[in-house]
């Protein structure tokens, strides 16, 4: 039977008029239909989010973000969600079934590799093609079930968050997150799948861990001094929103300069090649800032995204489920500062799950690579990041104490060093990112042969000149 045939034997909702709908859409858009689908998912995610929170039964509940996440999940992509559910159930039984000194680490072995598996399977059926599929939530879902999974050993395994005299203030402060997030009672099935077929987060994030969404579920988020709060969550949920839509607009817009494969098969000159290559990036980072910030939204208006109150009441704030710091990215002044501004959940994933655990670099790098695909795009790009770290901490402690003295007007030289710096981070990370996008081996060097590797040689000659010339350090900040 094919795809198409078992899709109407296993779940018979087709959403024809619906898809023709969109197709109509998609001929006066530039928007693909596949991200009209997902874009209609997010825009009635908050009415239905809204609704779901008006409901006091957690029970119902979770019972709704099964059903609407599911449907939701077959309205973008098919019989093909059921790979969610498959690794979902897998991993529910490992953590029953398996002794708990082992089923963790089976659990996150079984998900990567799963992840993997599908991964090669897309390169396989659309190599370099960006068309929605279901690895795109099934990443979500690694992040949800490994997380969910090392928190069920937390819970169980009090050790693991026990406070020691030797521990430095960094695993101190991981230990009270580990401790805040473990879970000690294992979950009914209904509860396990309500969090991992969430509606407002399955096809983009954020990733929150179980912890918070079953607090968000029972309102117990909204409880100070013990007593429930008023809090409304209409106001920080449209705002977000209403981000969304900006960059929504400007993809729909501009959505036919975002391939950044085309000025490298153009006869232009360096100059325009250039500026067509840095709108192309910043349009498809459009498309991320659009879905974050309307999955965020909805998100909101859950509960999940609300930071709970201060000590005198006050609260304080709902960006819990932030995934993207679009301002800090976009102005940041060095690599440090833009990483750690983009996709949070997946950095804070591997910092809590990965590498606090391990304290290994090359297994939270290995993670990560696993995780985004096996395209030799995100290897060039991935490689190419330690030596630009490394340029930026030297540069931070040897160039820019020469920056902050005491002298008349050092805060006028301290500005021009910060916007050079802002000019010098999107440069590199443009040019870097280029592989990301266009994914293969061979689109990436041809776009970088197009631009006669003057990213790669500036970023060596800089490189070899702070090498050559070790500044006497005048401070200790990194």
């Amino acid at each position: 039977m094919t795809q198409i045939e078992w899709n109407s034997v296993l779940l018979p909702w087709r959403f024809e008029n619906v898809r023709q709908l969109l197709e109509q859409v998609e001929s006066q858009t530039s928007i693909p239909s596949d991200q009209l689908n997902l874009l209609c998912c997010f825009f009635l995610s908050y009415p239905l989010a809204f609704l779901q929170s008006q409901i006091s039964s957690v029970q119902i509940k979770h019972y709704i973000n099964i059903f609407i996440g599911i449907t939701m999940a077959q309205f973008v992509y098919n019989i093909a969600w059921l790979h969610s559910l498959f690794t979902s159930i897998v991993t529910y039984y490992i953590l029953k079934w398996l002794p708990i000194r082992y089923s963790s680490i089976v659990a996150f072995l079984f998900n990567m590799e799963y992840l993997a598996f599908l991964h090669i399977i897309r390169m396989m059926n659309d190599y370099n093609g960006w068309k929605m599929d279901c690895t795109t939530s099934q990443m979500i879902i690694v992040i949800k079930l490994t997380s969910f999974a090392i928190n069920f050993y937390d819970g169980k395994v009090k050790t693991t968050t026990e406070m020691d005299e030797n521990d430095s203030l960094q695993l101190s402060r991981m230990k009270t997150v580990w401790k805040a997030m473990a879970i000690t009672e294992f979950p009914s099935l209904v509860e396990y799948l309500g969090y991992v077929f969430c509606f407002t987060t399955f096809f983009a994030g954020p990733c929150f861990e179980y912890r918070i969404y079953l607090d968000a579920i029972r309102g117990s988020r909204f409880n100070f001094d013990g007593k429930r709060v008023a809090v409304s969550l209409l106001r920080p949920a449209l705002c977000k929103c209403a981000i969304g839509v900006f960059f929504m607009v400007l993809v729909a817009l501009f959505g036919s300069y975002s391939n950044v494969s085309a000025p490298f098969h153009q006869e232009l000159s360096f100059n325009i090649r250039t500026i067509r290559v840095v709108v192309a990036l910043f349009i498809t980072r459009c498309k991320y800032y659009c879905a974050w910030k309307l999955a965020e939204g909805a998100t909101i208006l859950t509960g999940a995204g609300f930071e709970g109150f201060a000590s005198d009441g006050a609260i304080e704030g709902f960006d819990g489920v932030n995934n993207i710091d679009i301002i800090g990215f976009e102005t940041a002044q060095n690599i440090r500062v833009l990483v750690r501004s983009w996709n949070r959940g997946t950095q804070m994933w591997l910092e809590r799950y990965v590498y606090s655990r391990t304290n290994t670099l090359f297994l939270t790098y290995l993670c990560s690579a696993v995780w985004h695909g096996f395209y030799p795009g995100y290897y060039i790009f991935f490689l190419s990041l330690p030596l630009v770290t490394t340029i930026n901490r030297r540069v931070r402690r040897h160039i820019r104490p020469l920056f902050d003295g005491n002298k008349e007007n050092s805060h006028l030289i301290k500005r021009v060093y910060d916007c050079v710096g802002v000019v010098c981070t999107l440069c590199t990370i443009n040019y870097l990112a280029i592989s990301f996008v266009v994914l293969s081996w061979e689109e990436s060097l041809r776009s970088y042969q197009s631009l006669y590797f003057f990213g790669h040689i500036a970023i060596a000659f800089t490189y070899l000149f702070l090498a050559m010339f070790p500044f006497e350090s005048k401070s200790k900040e990194l």
